[in-house]
């Protein structure tokens, strides 16, 4: 029997894609569902997600959706694991909401483990904008409703819609995998055949739709164009929340740096050179919160006092006045550990000051410290290589030159010799 996440895909065009932990992406067609089916079967075990949509292409992205096959809306239970029970009471309110006409009868409700996913099923929807602008409008309806359900230990806006779920091409676990955080495997809770087109849940269920700014747009003479317009301010303004939160981020996280430092010098006595180096580095970053003088200040006497030999409280007023005229400006890894003389064995104490050679190594020993992807990943490299083998021995049995061969498997002349010799 075919997986409840597949049966939307039925008949549809395009490429599927199912992600295993939201990294490794394997892709199937409608005509190749049962294949679809038993991967999951055999990987059920791992987190596997797919989209409620298609591609033109094998790429994941917002701007190559061939079709997309229902609209998603994701309830979060974030603090707790709700039971069985808990559950159970939510898709009843959300059924008994759908009967009194407020909210469209889900096509399916699925325990995703820390909460439900909603799928309504829809049909001849391409346009990924207007998806966007309804799913947000579908959300605050729902979070309007979900606030009179107080099972959840009777607290006050405990669950609600995921807002970042908004995009044709986001990803959600599919029925019958495991959520390692609730630890339970997905299950579906409720199914129908219903089916929406987007203007038919726009204007059957009175969604509102509202650019970034919450003014409301009317669908009728709404252009294409201009929906496209909404949808880009809101992913600038997004980009721009994103960069803002990386930003602060990044300086505790140097803040943190430079007490780690401190530490390391202080125990081997080599720090008194470089006290004023540290707070050259250490006041654009306290500036970049645009302190008063005298919380500046504060702070940077108390950075002083991890010394094991602080400055002067004359020489630290001295030099916050000289900071304080000049231009903010940003700080590069390279100018801080230039700055600090970091060597080598010190950066690996560190988070975020450290060179481009060091993170690299940290990348990817934290790619390959997870074997199943790493052993999924060798495994589909082999097998693309014996393919290549056997095609290569097959086209020199045919009396092809090996620069043919070369071109023929886009490979190098080397390449292909090798691979003959292998054969």
């Amino acid at each position: 029997m075919l997986n409840a996440s597949l049966k939307k895909f039925k008949n549809r065009n395009g490429y599927i894609p199912i992600s295993m932990n939201c990294c490794i992406d394997t892709y199937f067609t409608s005509e190749t569902l049962a294949e679809a089916d038993n991967y999951i079967e055999v990987y059920k075990d791992s987190q596997l997600y797919t989209t409620n949509c298609t591609f033109k292409s094998e790429n994941r992205s917002r701007y190559n959706v061939a079709e997309i096959t229902a609209l998603y809306i994701d309830i979060d239970s974030h603090l707790v694991t709700p039971t069985d029970k808990e559950l159970e009471a939510l898709k009843e309110f959300i059924l008994e909401k759908a009967k009194a006409k407020i909210i469209p009868y889900p096509s399916s409700i699925v325990d995703s483990g820390r909460g439900v996913h909603l799928h309504f099923n829809l049909k001849n929807a391409t346009d990924t904008n207007l998806y966007s602008l309804l799913a947000r409008a579908l959300q605050e309806k729902i979070d309007t409703i979900i606030k009179d359900f107080d099972i959840f230990y009777g607290v006050e806006n405990f669950t609600q819609c995921d807002k970042s779920k908004k995009n044709a091409n986001d990803l959600h676990r599919i029925v019958g995998t495991y959520n390692p955080k609730a630890n339970k495997y997905a299950k579906l809770l409720y199914s129908c055949r219903n089916t929406y087109t987007l203007e038919q849940l726009q204007k059957d269920y009175n969604l509102t739709l509202k650019d970034t700014k919450g003014r409301v747009m009317d669908l009728e003479g709404l252009t294409a164009e201009d929906i496209c317009i909404a949808n880009t301010k809101e992913l600038k303004e997004y980009k721009g929340r994103c960069l803002a939160f990386t930003k602060e981020t990044l300086r505790t996280a140097r803040l943190q740096d430079l007490f780690s430092i401190i530490r390391l010098r202080n125990a081997r006595n080599i720090l008194e050179g470089y006290r004023f180096n540290l707070l050259t580095v250490l006041l654009p970053l306290l500036r970049e919160n645009n302190p008063t003088i005298n919380d500046l200040l504060e702070n940077v006497r108390e950075f002083n006092n991890t010394f094991k030999k602080p400055l002067e409280d004359k020489e630290v007023i001295n030099y916050v006045a000289w900071a304080l005229q000049q231009p903010k400006g940003y700080q590069s890894n390279r100018h801080i550990i230039s700055t600090l003389g970091l060597t080598e064995r010190e950066q690996t104490h560190l988070k975020t000051l450290i060179n481009p050679k060091l993170a690299k190594k940290r990348k990817n020993a934290r790619y390959y410290s997870n074997s199943s992807f790493y052993q999924i990943i060798k495994a589909r490299n082999e097998e693309k290589r014996e393919k290549a083998i056997a095609k290569a021995k097959e086209l020199r049995e045919q009396g092809y030159k090996l620069k043919d061969i070369a071109k023929a498997l886009d490979r190098t002349t080397r390449t292909i010799i090798n691979y003959l010799k292998e054969a």
